[in-house]
C-alpha cells in the first residue's frame, strides 16, 4: 500500500507550483491548504481519472485534482469576488474565496470515485463505500496492502455525489471558517463541486473551476496518456454550453423567455431552444469569454449536447424538434433540454411561468410538420422563365400564385393529370424498419451511437435479410467500424452494452467476434434480438 507522503513527493513539482501561488509562504501553504491535499489524496488514493486518455494511468484522479485546483487558483489574481460589496469588504473576503476555489478545484470530480468506480479487496469479497470513509482508511482498516477496481457501466454524472463526499475534505473548522460573516462563499463551494446552478448571482468561482478543468483536459499533460477521451471531452463542453444559454437567459433580451422571437421557450411539453439561431449566441458568448476548443458550429454543438446526454432526442433519435411558438411564426428547429432548471426556469428567482399549451405535437413527425408543398414536377415553371438567383421557396410561391382560381368555387386537384400513368403514380407501401429498443437504463449517449450505428450502409444488407424472417430471433452483426464517428469510443460502447445485458457473448468470452463481409474478416459485436423491434409506422 502506498502511503500518502508517498503520492506527494510524486507531485512535489505541482505542490511547488501550488505554494508559489498560493502566495502566503511555506508556513502558510502548509497551513491553509496542505491539510486539504492530504485529505484529498486519502480518499482518491492511486485512482485513475478515467478508463481512457488523459489521466487514466494510476494516481490520475489525484494528479488531475491538483492540476485543476492549481489553474483556479492562480486565476483569482484576475477576478472580483462580491462585486457590489465595499473594498473593505471584498478585501476581507478575498482569502476566503481563494481557498474555496482551490477546494473546489480539488473535488471537481472527486464524485467519480462513487459513480464511475467499484473498489474491492483482492478477493472481491469486501467493497469499499466511498461515501462512509476515505479510501486510506478502509485500507487501513481492512489492513489489505492491495485492492481492485473497476469501471462501472457509462451513464450521466452523477455530480451531485460530490457534495456527500465533500465532509471528508473539508474539516469542520475549516467550514466555519468559510462561512463566517458571509452567505454566499460556501453555498458556491457546494454549487461549484455538486454541478449545481445558483440564482442569481454569477458563481465566479465554478467559471473559474470549469475553465481549470477544461485547461487540463485540453493540455494532456498526463505522461502515458495517448489522446483525449472523447465522451469526457462532451461531458466538460457540454457544462459549459448549458452555462452559456444560463448566462444569455439572464442577461440577453433575445433570449426573454416565450418572448416573440425568443430564443428560449417553455410550454407544457418542455423547455426549447431555437437552433440553429440559439446555438451561434452560445458559441459567440463562450468565445468572448476565451474558451478554446469549442465545437465549429451550431449543428456540431447540437450533436455534442445530444451525444452527452445534455437534451432530449426526438423519438427517430435526432437531435431537432419542431415546434410552432405563439405568434403565427410557422414551426422552427429547437433543441429540447432534459429540465427547464438548466437554464435557471422554475427557480426563485426566475418567476416566469410556462406556456398552457405544447409547442411540439409529439405524434406528428417534424417533416410533417412542415408546410406541405406539391410535387414538383407539378408546380416548377419552366428553366427558362425562371431567375438563376430565385430559391425554391420563391419559385415555389411564385408557381402556387399562377395556379390560384379564377373562381371561389374552383378547386386545384392535388396532383397534376399526366398523359400516361406511370408506375411511380402508385404509391408503394413502406417497408419494414427495425428500431433500437434499449432498456432505460442505457447511457443516452450510448443509445445515440447505436442508433446511428444501424443506420449504417454496411447493415443493409442484414436489414434486407431480416425483411424475409420478420420474428428472427438471431443476433444482429454490428461492424466495429460503423461505430466509429460516432461519439463515444467503440470499446466504451461495448462496455456499457455488455453491463446491460444486450450482447450475445457468454460469460467470460471476448465481446467482439469475426465475421465475413465482401471476403475479408471483420470484427464487429452481435447484438441480441429481443432489442431490435420491428415497425412499419413513422414517428
Amino acid at each position: 500500500m502506498v502511503a500518502i507522503d508517498s503520492l506527494l513527493a510524486a507531485q512535489a513539482g505541482w505542490l511547488t507550483r501550488i505554494r508559489l501561488a498560493h502566495g502566503g509562504g511555506i508556513a502558510g501553504f502548509e497551513a491553509e491548504l496542505l491539510p486539504l491535499i492530504q485529505r484529498y489524496a486519502s480518499c482518491v488514493h492511486l485512482l485513475p481519472a478515467a478508463a481512457e486518455g488523459p489521466f487514466s494511468e494510476a494516481g490520475g484522479l489525484f494528479q488531475l485534482g491538483l492540476q485543476t485546483a492549481f489553474f483556479a487558483l492562480q486565476g483569482t489574481d484576475a477576478r472580483i469576488f462580491a462585486g457590489p460589496s465595499s473594498l473593505t469588504t471584498r478585501q476581507q473576503l478575498e482569502p476566503r474565496w481563494r481557498l474555496a476555489t482551490f477546494a473546489a478545484g480539488l473535488c471537481s470530480e472527486l464524485h467519480r470515485v462513487a459513480d464511475r468506480l467499484e473498489v474491492s479487496d483482492e478477493a472481491g469479497q469486501q467493497r469499499w463505500h466511498p461515501l462512509l470513509e476515505p479510501l486510506m482508511d478502509w485500507l487501513q482498516r481492512q489492513q489489505l496492502r492491495h485492492y481492485q477496481f473497476r469501471w462501472l457501466p457509462c451513464r450521466p454524472a452523477a455530480r451531485s455525489l460530490g457534495l456527500f463526499l465533500l465532509p471528508q475534505m473539508l474539516p469542520e473548522a475549516l467550514l466555519r471558517q468559510l462561512a463566517e460573516g458571509h452567505d454566499l462563499v460556501l453555498p458556491h463551494l457546494m454549487a461549484s463541486v455538486s454541478g449545481v446552478p445558483v440564482y442569481p448571482e454569477p458563481n465566479v468561482l465554478d467559471a473559474l473551476v470549469r475553465r481549470a478543468l477544461w485547461l487540463c483536459l485540453q493540455q494532456g499533460t498526463s505522461p502515458s496518456n495517448s489522446g483525449e477521451d472523447p465522451a469526457w471531452a462532451d461531458e466538460v463542453l457540454q457544462r459549459e454550453l448549458i452555462d452559456g444559454m444560463r448566462q444569455l437567459a439572464a442577461s440577453d433580451p433575445g433570449w426573454v423567455v416565450n418572448r416573440e422571437k425568443s430564443r428560449l421557450w417553455w410550454a407544457a411539453d418542455g423547455a426549447y431552444v431555437v437552433w440553429p439561431g440559439g446555438g451561434e449566441d452560445v458559441l459567440r458568448l463562450l468565445t468572448a469569454n476565451g474558451l478554446s476548443g469549442l465545437p465549429k458550429g451550431a449543428k456540431e454543438a447540437a450533436e455534442l449536447l445530444l451525444r452527452s446526454g445534455a437534451v432530449e432526442p426526438r423519438p427517430d433519435g435526432s437531435e431537432f424538434w419542431s415546434i410552432r411558438p405563439p405568434g403565427g411564426r410557422g414551426a422552427v428547429n429547437a433543441l429540447k433540454l432534459r429540465h427547464p432548471g438548466q437554464v435557471g426556469l422554475g427557480c426563485d428567482a426566475a418567476p416566469a411561468m410556462p406556456l398552457a399549451d405544447e409547442l411540439c405535437n409529439r405524434s406528428t413527425p417534424a417533416a410533417a410538420m412542415a408546410v406541405p408543398r406539391r410535387p414538383v414536377e407539378a408546380i416548377a415553371p419552366s428553366p427558362a422563365a425562371t431567375p438563376p438567383e430565385s430559391s425554391a421557396e420563391e419559385r415555389f410561391a411564385q408557381a402556387t400564385v399562377s395556379a390560384m382560381p379564377t373562381s371561389p368555387t374552383e378547386q386545384l386537384p392535388l396532383i397534376e393529370d399526366s398523359a400516361e400513368p406511370t408506375s411511380e403514380a402508385a404509391p408503394s407501401p413502406p417497408e419494414p424498419t427495425w428500431v433500437l429498443d434499449a432498456p432505460l437504463r442505457l447511457n443516452p449517449a450510448i443509445r445515440s451511437a447505436l442508433a446511428v450505428a444501424l443506420a449504417s450502409p454496411a447493415l443493409q444488407p442484414q436489414w434486407e435479410a431480416r425483411a424475409s424472417e420478420p420474428q428472427t430471433q438471431s443476433p444482429l452483426f454490428v461492424p466495429l467500424s460503423a461505430l466509429s464517428g460516432t461519439g463515444p469510443q467503440p470499446a466504451a460502447i461495448l462496455r456499457a452494452l455488455r453491463e446491460a445485458g444486450m450482447l450475445e457473448a457468454a460469460e467470460g468470452e471476448a465481446p467482439t467476434v469475426q465475421r465475413m463481409l465482401e471476403g475479408a474478416s471483420v470484427p464487429g459485436l452481435l447484438l441480441s434480438a429481443p432489442y431490435l423491434r420491428q415497425r412499419t409506422d413513422a414517428c
